[in-house]
């Protein structure tokens, strides 16, 4: 098993989003004794910072360690926004790993905090509503139906640039050009322009970086071999925008009445995330 320093870690891309909530729950001094069982756990979530250590591997069996480091909700965040599925295909398996090890983090915070208390967080990232390209990460066990829940949400930045930053120019409001910006921010986000070509430039992480390269590829449909092939970074990047644009523009053009609704629909830039508590 072999050990990938720190500076490594932001060249194989892991999204590290802001601990900072944008909606719902604030990290600037709360008010908890107003707060429901739900509200007061998410506000922990997204203040106590937690150290998270984990493994991802490739498929020719190397194994790397990594070391994580931000709130519980952030970690969160960036677990969802990392493994993204397309039209429900398998996931990228990008943060496998890492998801199992933050479940367990949960849940022994959840169990050192209050035993008769169980807590559920699910993360979703989703360019927009109900879309076919989306990432999830959930922790901890599910409620049982006769469970009386309590619920909080929080919605905290993806690490993706919002679409309309993407978008090429101002008249970027149509269904293909939100399905470029949209890709463009999704690719730009998971595979950013000179970490990924220093990634693949090294062989120390060359292996996990190809493999999640071929994984998406596969994903989202596009042919990248040539591009590979020819270590040319730049074009992996474009074809993957153009095969995932292409996903994005067809279902757009069947789910929004207009290319101006679509634009207004999208999220890239924000992951919502949900807090259920009940007592066991």
């Amino acid at each position: 098993m072999r050990a990938v320093s720190t500076a490594l870690d932001a060249t194989l891309c892991l999204l590290l989003v802001s601990a900072a909530a944008l909606t719902l729950v604030h990290a600037d001094a709360p008010d908890r004794a107003a707060q429901g069982p739900a509200e007061s756990v998410a506000t922990t979530l997204t203040t106590a910072t937690a150290q998270v250590n984990y493994t991802l591997s490739t498929a020719d069996g190397r194994r790397y360690r990594r070391s994580a480091h931000d709130t519980v909700a952030g970690l969160a965040a960036a677990c969802a926004a990392g493994d993204v599925a397309v039209a429900d295909a398998e996931r990228t398996r990008r943060t496998g790993g890492f998801e199992r090890a933050l479940d367990r983090k949960l849940r022994r915070f959840d169990a050192t905090s209050d035993r008769t208390r169980r807590v559920q967080v699910v993360a979703r990232w989703e360019p927009y509503p109900d879309a076919s390209v989306a990432g999830r990460c959930v922790l901890g066990p599910s409620p049982p139906p006769d469970a009386d829940v309590h619920a909080a949400s929080v919605a905290l930045p993806s690490g993706m640039a919002p679409a309309e930053n993407a978008g090429r120019s101002e008249g970027w409001r149509t269904y293909g050009g939100v399905g470029d910006a949209v890709a463009r921010s999704v690719v730009r986000g998971l595979f950013p322009p000179g970490r990924l070509g220093v990634a693949l430039g090294d062989r120390r992480t060359a292996p996990l970086a190809l493999a999640r390269l071929r994984h998406f590829a596969a994903l989202s449909d596009a042919d990248v071999d040539g591009e590979l092939a020819a270590g040319d970074a730049a074009g992996v990047r474009r074809e993957l925008v153009d095969s995932l644009a292409a996903t994005v523009e067809s279902e757009l053009r069947t789910r929004y009445a207009s290319a101006d609704r679509a634009a207004s629909s999208t999220a890239v830039a924000r992951v919502d995330i949900v807090v259920r508590v009940w007592s066991s």
